[in-house]
């Protein structure tokens, strides 16, 4: 394991996203306490191509399907969603011809979440509305479907100078005209995750606190015959998770969630210190097919590789562990998982996840993540992989 690149925010990072679009391999947004930022990382080096000042927390990151790298041509484009503890949603936006960066906000007042919202996902697949469509989700209970389309013509606020210390609270928002209305759908226990695969439109999967995932077709209003039973295609349990919240004996909170990108029929979870995966193809009941347990004060992050349908990765923000990260392979689960120690405690890992990889000047995978106010990529080496 080797640390190539080491990059300081300035404040806490409390979420970290690398995107995984085929033509994007070399970015990652980080969120802190008042700003985003996005890097471009290469083999030894990193760049900061925007900074958008917030002016709040942020709380969730989602890369839009539109974005495209300086390293793949000279027409670029960056264009994410964030989420804040304001709970107004925003729609972050650079392109080669831009001088600043735009702020877009929306989602705020009656029409948006009223608790904290910890993800969102733009789930509009592979097609020509692929940017079109965001869900989020958050702590009352509620998943959110938005139409973005409405935001293309509206005119966006260039991002703050944080020297001026801008009132959140009372930052520029467009008109009202323009302000996309959510579909809600409600459920029973406060949402932790929402993904969604590009090789679906129609398809995202939710999970909840407490140990049940929801796959969910979210346009099955658009074709009459399918009302009957309703958005949820299935749904997946942690039988242990589940337990322990009946019971009273949940300790932490979990429903970190990942769907695998070279197969969708795999999806992937935490709660409290034991992961699952479920494999569409052989559903027992909505039980695991492979289940482990990690980090014993609770698994904070689970994240698929990107380029593998059997190596994940699994971090702690306990304050009680080293800040490591944990590479498990479900093809020998009797092995103990690699174990890569960034900082010993009390350091943590507060995010984390995996590069897509082949990008400039890269040649091996790898994985960044944000310990304290640094940005750490770390090189795993192939032999992970064979």
């Amino acid at each position: 394991m080797t640390t190539r690149i080491e990059y300081e925010h300035g404040t806490e990072i409390n979420i970290l996203r690398a995107c995984m679009n085929i033509n994007t391999p070399d970015l990652v947004a980080i969120g802190g306490e008042h700003s985003v930022e996005v890097l471009q990382l290469t083999e030894d080096s990193c760049t900061v191509l925007a900074s958008f000042y917030i002016g709040v927390r942020v709380t969730a990151i989602a890369w839009s399907p539109r974005t495209v790298s300086p390293s793949q041509g000279d027409a670029w484009c960056i264009e994410l969603a964030t989420a804040g503890e304001d709970l107004n949603l925003r729609l972050l936006t650079k392109h080669f011809e831009d001088v600043e960066e735009s702020i877009f906000i929306f989602g705020g007042g009656l029409s948006g979440h009223r608790k904290k919202v910890n993800d969102l996902t733009w789930c509009g697949g592979f097609g020509e509305d692929n940017y079109r469509y965001l869900a989020s989700v958050s702590d009352e209970k509620v998943l959110l479907f938005w139409d973005l389309s409405s935001l293309s013509s509206a005119s966006p606020s260039p991002s703050p100078n944080p020297s001026k210390l801008p009132d959140p609270f009372r930052s520029p928002t467009p008109s009202s005209g323009s302000q996309p209305i959510p579909f809600a759908v409600s459920y029973a226990h406060p949402l932790h995750s929402v993904v969604s695969h590009p090789s679906t439109a129609k398809d995202i999967v939710v999970s909840d606190s407490q140990g049940s995932v929801f796959v969910v077709d979210w346009r099955v209003d658009e074709d009459p015959s399918e009302r009957y039973r309703g958005l949820s295609i299935a749904q997946l349990i942690d039988p242990r998770a589940l337990a322990d919240a009946r019971t009273g004996m949940q300790t932490v909170w979990g429903g970190s969630l990942s769907w695998n990108l070279v197969d969708p029929n795999l999806i992937g979870a935490a709660y409290g210190s034991r992961y699952s995966i479920w494999d569409m193809r052989e559903l027992q009941g909505g039980k695991p097919t492979y289940s482990g347990s990690a980090f014993p004060h609770g698994i904070h992050r689970f994240r698929w590789s990107p380029i593998s349908t059997t190596l994940f990765a699994v971090s702690s923000h306990s304050p009680l562990e080293d800040a490591t990260i944990l590479i498990q392979d479900t093809r020998f689960d009797k092995l103990d998982p690699r174990r890569i120690v960034l900082k010993p405690r009390p350091h943590r890992v507060r995010d984390f996840d995996w590069l897509r990889g082949s990008g400039v000047g890269v040649a091996e995978p790898r994985i960044v993540a944000a310990v304290g106010r640094k940005v750490m990529v770390v090189d795993i080496g192939r032999e992970a992989f064979q």
